[in-house]
């Protein structure tokens, strides 16, 4: 009997000793799963923010070449200008998204 009961004592503990590394190996696969798509997150963000930058500059000038060959230099110029600073305007605003909820201080 006492044979019996050291029998069921161990297997209690082997089991709560499987039960154990079986949450380790989730817990740890869970951690490694949502590195992945902090990661992931990060990549479409810079991928995204990159294709928008790239867009603009490339309708810029597509359309500042077209100014150029029915309008003055001047015109052109104002465009260039124009172009830039809605470059500029376009990063800036991407930070200030980006940031939003990140802290508590942008109210």
């Amino acid at each position: 009997e006492r044979l019996a009961a050291i029998q069921r004592a161990d297997k209690s503990d082997k089991e709560a000793m499987a039960d154990q590394y079986r949450q380790q190996k989730e817990d740890q696969e869970l951690a490694e799963l949502q590195a992945l798509k902090a990661q992931n997150a990060e990549d479409f963000k810079k991928t995204y923010r990159n294709q928008l930058i790239g867009d603009h500059l490339f309708l810029s000038a597509l359309i500042a070449a077209f100014i150029w060959s029915i309008g003055t230099v001047t015109a052109t110029f104002s465009f260039g200008v124009g172009s830039a600073l809605g470059i500029m305007y376009l990063v800036l605003l991407a930070q200030f998204v980006q940031n939003i909820g990140e802290d508590g201080d942008d109210a």
